[in-house]
């Protein structure tokens, strides 16, 4: 793999995202409370973003007060077929 092809770690179980039908793919960013990566959404055929936050380093404040927000906004964003 190049650079900025990285990819989530594979596991001897299911994960989470497996269970729901999300395969996750490369790295496309990093912010300070956790990692997007490119996935696929085998339910809808679709390619869509996933945003993976870490518990351990988001503050209280940002669990109880900005994500919420954030979720609420993202199930607004839509993108066109392509």
């Amino acid at each position: 793999m190049g650079r900025g092809q990285l990819t989530a770690p594979s596991a001897p179980y299911p994960s989470v995202m497996d269970q729901y039908g999300y395969q996750l793919g490369k790295v496309i960013g990093h912010g300070s409370y956790g990692t997007v990566y490119e996935a696929y959404f085998a339910k809808q055929k679709a390619k869509v973003a996933i945003k993976i936050i870490s518990k351990k380093k988001a503050s209280e404040d940002y669990l109880n007060k900005f994500l919420p927000r954030e979720i609420q906004a993202g199930g607004t964003v839509g993108w066109g077929a392509g």
